[in-house]
């Protein structure tokens, strides 16, 4: 079921260059947050290994050959949720923190906001697919960061049903607080 597989970015780095060229001659700017991100990962056994996440509005990429050093957590703690649809556990999850909710569209670049310590927490119970969160993934694990399922089990790429339920993302030293109290959530 496992092997090895890379995501080739050659034809999405193209469209993306298209995208930004068109957007700078019409003078359209990609504003913080809403900006679109390009992944190209490798999983190797099922792991996430290899990525590399593209913040265009910001001229950086992010690579787990080249982690980024963590920042002191913010104070008070900031969770990124959805901005279309906010997962109600990530909701109650910030509440009994005492974290404040940013809302944030892209998964890659809600992951790179925390590897960048803009936030301290992802927490996504919304589903995605394998190709939305592999190489946010490798980069957060590569900058020390804990990933996971919201259940804690690990992340496994490469399956034959790409569907991923659920995604967590934060500080090694949040995360069994996270995971408690998400496991703890009861809707209404």
């Amino acid at each position: 079921m496992y092997g090895t597989t890379l995501a080739s970015a050659a034809f999405g780095t193209g469209l993306l260059a298209s995208l930004n060229e068109g957007r700078a001659q019409s003078g359209e700017t990609i504003p913080i947050g809403q900006m679109a991100s390009l992944t190209g990962p490798l999983a190797v056994d099922g792991v996430a290994s290899v990525g590399a996440v593209a913040l265009p509005g910001l001229g950086l990429t992010l690579t787990s050959g080249a982690p980024a050093v963590l920042a002191p957590a913010n104070a008070p703690l900031r969770m990124l949720v959805s901005r279309t649809r906010p997962a109600a556990e990530a909701v109650q999850v910030a509440e009994r923190m005492g974290a404040d909710l940013l809302a944030m569209g892209s998964a890659g670049a809600k992951a790179m906001a925390v590897v960048r310590g803009e936030a301290d927490i992802y927490l996504h119970t919304g589903g995605q697919y394998e190709w939305d969160n592999c190489a946010p993934v490798a980069v957060a694990q590569a900058a020390g960061l804990h990933v996971s399922r919201v259940d804690g089990s690990a992340l496994r790429y490469n399956n034959a049903d790409t569907y991923l339920p659920d995604l967590l993302i934060c500080r090694r030293e949040l995360a069994d607080e996270v995971l408690r109290l998400a496991s703890e959530y009861s809707p209404g």
